[in-house]
């Protein structure tokens, strides 16, 4: 027989949590508060919807501890530390939460980003270009059971990024399908940024009008490497 697993020092655990979560949500509530909300959340007819900053810190804090919409419902509506966060009497119900989900597109996340990393575009920036194969989580890369063949990475969505070489983080970013070239992709993963320093780039992007492009937005200041 073995032994039983002891919970050590459950107390400390269970403050560590609650620190987390505080820290967690005054990050998500610093970000809300320099987004605006999706076109159509606000109706000029019907019930009055909740304030859109709670709703978005609820939207992503449900997608990072990996909750359903029933979890939703059933843990974090009723979470007595969200209420006094907020300092709501209730929360949006699961409904409400699904339905700003909904209209949280492609745009409007690239948006929310764009705002996450607006201070890491200032200056001269040194970037590194890539794409790299995406595909569901529900979906094998390798071989589809249900229709029986395999399933290439050409087949999956193509995620196009450009990357901070001193930050380490995505500035930008685009998705196509998995057929298509890199290279018509450059000018829009390059354009937010106003003045660029160091350009690393797969060979897939390398193309007159590329080049052409990265020299005029630079003065030929730029170095472009091409790996």
């Amino acid at each position: 027989m073995g032994k039983h697993i002891m919970r050590r020092n459950p107390k400390i655990r269970s403050q560590v949590n609650k620190h987390l979560l505080v820290l967690a949500l005054n990050l998500l509530w610093n970000l809300s508060e320099l987004l605006k909300p999706p076109k159509g959340y606000y109706k000029k007819k019907g019930r009055k919807p909740f304030e859109w900053k709670i709703v978005i810190c609820l939207c992503i804090l449900r997608v990072i501890l990996v909750k359903k919409y029933d979890q939703y419902e059933s843990e974090m509506e009723t979470d007595p530390r969200l209420l006094s966060f907020f300092r709501v009497g209730k929360l949006p119900s699961r409904s409400t939460i699904h339905r700003a989900t909904q209209l949280m597109n492609v745009a409007y996340l690239r948006y929310v980003m764009s705002e996450l990393v607006k201070p890491y575009k200032k200056g001269v920036v040194d970037l590194i270009l890539d794409a790299t194969g995406i595909s569901l989580m529900s979906r094998s890369i390798w071989y589809n059971l249900r229709l029986g063949k395999k399933v290439k990475k050409r087949d999956c969505y193509k995620l196009h990024a450009a990357i901070s070489l001193y930050y380490r983080l995505i500035l930008n970013w685009r998705i196509s399908m998995g057929k298509h070239h890199e290279s018509p992709y450059l000018v829009s993963l390059l354009k937010p940024f106003i003045k660029l320093g160091m350009v690393i780039a797969d060979k897939g992007y390398s193309s007159r009008k590329n080049l052409q492009y990265i020299v005029d937005k630079c003065g030929g200041l730029c170095q472009l490497k091409w790996v």
